[in-house]
């Protein structure tokens, strides 16, 4: 039993440092407000994924789900087939962002669960990630068909968002 507490007591400290360090080195974030433009950014080719890389010209002309996530963030594990199932209807595009990671274990995150994205590029120093705001990961944005933020939301997608909160957010740009 004894070296059971010890690992629990061992990934504790671990995610507690881990966590230190994301806050810590997140350097000067912006907080993006809802209807503002998103910055101009671009995200590095991922090697290893073919069409990889894009910048925020894509995220023009459709509704866009943009998916930050991470092969170590296990929320991101969790969270991944709701955005494969949003991929494969089709009302939305669903671009990826890879957040700090390596490029090799990106690629076995997505060959391991499915690349539902569009396009996904990586942001291996979290720069792109500060000037959208990040706290942490997962996080998804809904930007609108001009690029403007309609929703940004910190923590994993559930089914509740799937069916309820998606579906209001597309039903208001149809209005706009």
């Amino acid at each position: 039993m004894a070296p059971i507490k010890t690992i629990a007591a061992a990934l504790a400290v671990a995610a507690a440092v881990f966590g230190l360090w994301w806050f810590t080195s997140m350097g000067s974030r912006q907080v993006m407000a809802i209807d503002a433009p998103l910055p101009g950014f671009a995200l590095e080719a991922i090697e290893g994924v073919e069409g990889s890389g894009f910048d925020q010209s894509v995220l023009k002309g459709r509704v866009t789900l943009l998916n930050a996530f991470a092969s170590w963030c296990i929320p991101c594990r969790a969270e991944h087939p709701l955005l494969v199932e949003i991929a494969g209807r089709g009302d939305v595009t669903v671009l990826g962002m890879n957040v700090a990671d390596l490029p090799e274990s990106a690629v076995a995150f997505l060959d391991e669960l499915g690349n539902p994205y569009l396009r996904v590029g990586a942001d291996p120093n979290k720069t792109v990630a500060n000037r959208l705001g990040l706290v942490g990961l997962p996080h998804t944005f809904i930007v609108d068909p001009k690029g403007h933020l309609l929703m940004s939301r910190p923590g994993p997608i559930d089914r509740k968002f799937l069916e309820v909160d998606l579906p209001r957010i597309l039903a208001g740009t149809a209005r706009r």
